[in-house]
């Protein structure tokens, strides 16, 4: 019965599901799949650096490359949910959060926690928990996968990764982030925090073994395909990978 409704509605039952209490939030700061939110010179890179009139002689760009474009398409983002300004003292042991919305609150790891752990990445030695309005749970069995903006430049501040299996704990918990430099730092409302990716926890085996003649074999049938035709192999040696939101109540009642 179940497969049938979801045949019938077009749905999928979620893996992971984010719920805020805030309208203007989920209207205008919506969680969203993390292909919307490529760097703006990423996408106006031109796939390639020499174009000629055959796909397979043309020279490409690292916007062409499908496992870049692929890791920053994977999984969901959580932008900023609204304006966020965060002070360091100068001696960069303890920070002040303001957030533009005053019901959030200002909270931060000490650097006690911390110790000298990445204290050559991070002048700033606390972390600040940004007060995140979104209560997040998975579907059980699935956990969720927390990294940073990595191919967002420019930013004084970087989400803490790690894994939550949201399935078993708490929806509602702070996003982590720690400061590179001391020195203020604004986060604006819609700008992408960090990036989840959901996955199944189930057991992984890796083998390793002497290369052969299989394994070479492999490697000559697929290498075989990129000259198959004038446009080349990409559509053959990779797959899309699909990331919906189905949004719920982001009209206005009434």
């Amino acid at each position: 019965m179940k497969n049938f409704i979801k045949k019938l509605f077009g749905k999928e039952e979620p893996v992971i599901n984010f719920a805020c209490s805030s309208w203007g939030v989920r209207k205008y700061a919506p969680i969203e799949p993390a292909g919307k939110f490529f760097p703006d010179k990423f996408k106006d890179m031109s796939p390639y650096f020499k174009k000629e009139q055959h796909n397979i002689d043309s020279h490409k760009t690292v916007r062409a490359c499908p496992g870049i474009t692929d890791y920053m398409s994977m999984g969901y983002v959580i932008p900023a949910w609204c304006d966020i300004t965060i002070e360091p003292t100068p001696d960069g042991k303890h920070i002040i959060t303001r957030y533009s919305d005053d019901m959030y609150n200002d909270a931060y790891h000490p650097e006690e926690q911390l110790g000298k752990f990445m204290e050559q990445k991070f002048a700033v030695r606390g972390a600040v928990k940004l007060d995140n309005p979104w209560f997040t749970w998975n579907k059980a069995g699935w956990s969720t996968l927390y990294l940073p903006m990595y191919y967002h430049e420019g930013k004084n501040w970087e989400a803490v990764p790690g894994v939550m299996d949201h399935d078993l704990g708490a929806p509602q918990s702070p996003i982590n982030i720690m400061l590179k430099e001391i020195k203020p730092t604004t986060i604006k409302m819609g700008e992408p925090i960090v990036q989840v990716i959901p996955f199944k926890r189930e057991k992984q085996v890796a083998r390793t073994m002497e290369l052969n003649e299989t394994v070479m074999k492999r490697q000559w049938a697929i290498s075989s395909l990129h000259k198959m035709t004038y446009a080349g192999w990409i559509k053959w040696v990779k797959t899309k990978k699909l990331y919906v939101v189905d949004a719920q109540d982001t009209d206005l009642p009434g």
